[in-house]
């Protein structure tokens, strides 16, 4: 099994999404986009955060990965907005 913190660095937020899983948990689908314009999603667990995930908004994620042989997953820790 993988388990790993990471930083994600000058990334651009292009949007969230809210969902419900299975369970009734609501969690946030982060879409983002990497200095290569490569688009990539993150899940964040709390729903609160969405107020920072702005449209064409930069900074720094970091994350957890987990990945094992029935899932893989990277999930927000904290997201640090980039001033100005």
């Amino acid at each position: 099994m993988i388990d790993i913190n990471a930083k994600l660095e000058n990334v651009i937020v292009r949007g969230h999404e809210r969902k419900r899983s299975s369970k009734g948990n609501e969690y946030l689908i982060v879409r983002i986009d990497d200095m290569r314009g490569k688009r990539s999603e993150l899940f964040d667990p709390d729903v609160e955060n969405a107020q920072y995930y702005t449209m064409d908004r930069r900074g720094t994620f970091e994350v957890e990965v987990k990945i094992n042989p029935k899932y893989q997953t990277m999930r927000i820790v904290r997201f640090y907005p980039q001033e100005g």
